[in-house]
């Protein structure tokens, strides 16, 4: 299975373009197949990316918001993807998830693992959190029976209790300023910029700090964290790789390889559209989906990358 993109232009002077495609030496006659998709966007390689988010056959509630994310994010484009005879209106399957998470969120303001989970997660709560303010910023009327005021006041709570206890990974405690952030509460310069100078911080939490002073308007700040996340980068002649002597970690589902590159290309391209370093990580982004069947790792890396492209896509 190999997934092949291609980007071009055919100008004003141009009333055509061909494109060679080779096949495979020693493919057998008669096997296989190929598929063939044409878009004037760029959003045809994510194609695979999307379908494998909104199919995946299990239920958690981290795996159900990676499924509504590209409904979020692309939802007018939806025809790309191959979903429209599924999904009609995009903004209604997403309003009625919506709803369905409302049932289950807990007295505490959070959400459990699974829909009927006793306890709050605070990973799943997270990135629920970070889905929600998406959609406001996509102008998706949140239920009102969803309480997020109830959500932002858990995951503030819940930061803390895990910090005082010393159980707060710096990537956990980077992700939570980032959320808060979004979801409007308050977190000071002095916050983010103890994870920018951290002697354990790695590419990841350099990116949430400084998507977070972004999103205060701190620009000088957020240039700060680029720097020293820049410091971690090695350009190739297309890509790029992270060089870091900080171990790097996962925590729950969280930040995978493709999450990483993502959220560096998130940031770059929030702060500088026109960065030279965007457009290498978006060639190994697409390199890493071609060697993964079409997507990157799992739902949650998946995720992560479709909120990128996103961003770099509409931004260019």
């Amino acid at each position: 299975y190999e997934t092949v993109t291609t980007v071009g232009e055919v100008s004003n002077f141009e009333s055509e373009a061909e494109e060679r495609i080779i096949f495979p030496f020693g493919t057998e006659d008669g096997r296989g197949s190929l598929y063939v998709q044409l878009d004037a966007t760029r959003l045809g390689t994510l194609g695979s990316a999307v379908r494998y988010v909104f199919h995946y056959p299990y239920g958690c509630l981290e795996q159900r918001s990676s499924a509504i994310l590209p409904l979020i994010a692309f939802g007018e484009y939806i025809q790309v993807f191959g979903l429209e005879s599924q999904v009609d209106n995009p903004f209604a399957v997403v309003q009625a998830e919506l709803s369905e998470w409302a049932k289950v969120q807990k007295k505490d303001g959070g959400f459990p693992y699974w829909s009927d989970g006793e306890k709050s997660s605070y990973a799943v709560s997270l990135r629920i959190g970070e889905i929600l303010s998406i959609a406001t910023e996509r102008d998706i009327e949140i239920p009102s029976a969803l309480n997020v005021k109830r959500l932002a006041n858990y995951l503030k709570s819940e930061t803390e209790r895990l910090k005082k206890e010393n159980a707060l990974p710096l990537y956990a405690a980077s992700y939570a300023m980032y959320v808060l952030t979004r979801l409007g509460k308050n977190v000071t310069d002095n916050d983010i910029e103890a994870i920018i100078l951290s002697k354990e911080v790695g590419t990841s939490e350099l990116c949430f700090a400084g998507l977070s002073a972004l999103e205060k308007g701190n620009t000088a700040l957020a240039q700060k964290a680029a720097t020293r996340l820049k410091n971690y980068i090695a350009l190739t002649v297309r890509g790029a790789s992270f060089q870091t002597a900080t171990p790097w970690y996962g925590w729950y589902f969280f930040n995978g390889q493709g999450e990483r590159y993502a959220l560096a290309l998130h940031f770059l391209t929030k702060l500088n559209v026109e960065d030279v370093y965007n457009t290498h990580i978006v060639w190994q982004l697409l390199e890493e989906q071609k060697s993964s069947r079409g997507y990157w790792h799992s739902t949650a890396d998946t995720a992560r990358v479709l909120i990128a492209l996103e961003a770099y896509i509409k931004a260019n």
